[in-house]
């Protein structure tokens, strides 16, 4: 995939750039070449042609099949972990434009983009769609003094009102530069739009030699009732959901790297999909998810 793009100068370079920038009243420009990048947050168009992808804090969208990628938006906000509606007809995303991380929607050529929540000083990583369209789940993380925690919130797409889903259930934060926030990371829905499957993510105990870990639970939207879906693997996390329902994909450690896996959801039979993948997030801060969108 060969990228070819003329963009504004991102954060890093308006720190040293802004004040000669508002001085002369003119806006600096960056031109680069690449055809690759890491922490690629990604999601395909239901019709299969096209891809949306995140690069340095700016939407793309490719066709499948690779070739030039074409710049969605592009500027001085962060924008990141695009999702395409069940129709295909609008993209979720999060953006810091609004001056902290909140979800905002556009058309899926990135056109009349309008903010969805009001958050304030909050992490929020990793939206879905609901099956219906009708409303978006994410993982929102707070901080209170050095003390953080994920829930999982749904949010309605025509009104912009929130509900917590899933709250942290797995004890305090960790007083460690490298620890996630507890609580659960990057929802999947089931195509029934009944059932929510999540990573549970628990950092690494403060003085302890064992390490963060992370579980995939399935929870019923109409019972609440939940279960751990991966019993075989000590490690697994950022589940998927083919679309006909009968497969779960999700990120396993093997030998200290991290690959994917596909499940059958009905008789449990297992194999690896790719390996090795992107190195996850369990030993850091995982801002954006313990894993990209794949």
């Amino acid at each position: 995939m060969r990228l070819i793009t003329t963009l504004a100068f991102t954060t890093v370079f308006a720190l040293t750039l802004g004040a000669a920038e508002r001085a002369s009243g003119q806006q600096a420009r960056v031109s680069f070449v690449t055809s690759e990048g890491t922490w690629m947050a990604l999601d395909a168009a239901p019709d299969g042609r096209s891809l949306v992808f995140e690069l340095l804090g700016d939407l793309y969208r490719v066709p499948s099949t690779g070739g030039r990628a074409e710049s969605l938006m592009t500027g001085r906000a962060f924008q990141s972990q695009p999702r395409f509606s069940p129709d295909g007809r609008r993209l979720v995303y999060v953006s810091d434009e609004s001056g902290s991380d909140n979800l905002w929607l556009a058309a899926s050529d990135g056109t009349s983009p309008r903010r969805l929540t009001d958050l304030d000083a909050t992490v929020v990583l990793s939206p879905e769609w609901a099956p219906d369209g009708t409303s978006i789940f994410a993982t929102v993380i707070t901080s209170a003094g050095f003390s953080s925690q994920a829930e999982l919130w749904r949010f309605d797409v025509a009104s912009g009102g929130g509900e917590r889903v899933v709250e942290n259930l797995n004890g305090p934060s960790q007083p460690l530069v490298s620890a996630p926030a507890p609580g659960p990371y990057g929802a999947a829905l089931h195509p029934n739009g009944r059932e929510l499957y999540y990573t549970s993510v628990t950092p690494r105990p403060y003085g302890s030699r064992d390490g963060a870990s992370g579980e995939i639970i399935r929870i019923g939207l109409d019972t609440g009732r939940s279960q751990r879906v991966v019993l075989e693997s000590p490690t697994a996390l950022k589940p998927a959901i083919t679309p006909d329902g009968s497969r779960l994909v999700y990120a396993a450690v093997r030998e200290g790297r991290t690959g994917l896996k596909v499940r059958d959801l009905e008789s449990g039979a297992e194999r690896w999909l790719a390996y090795p993948v992107q190195r996850h997030q369990l030993e850091s801060r995982a801002t954006r998810d313990v894993l990209p969108n794949y």
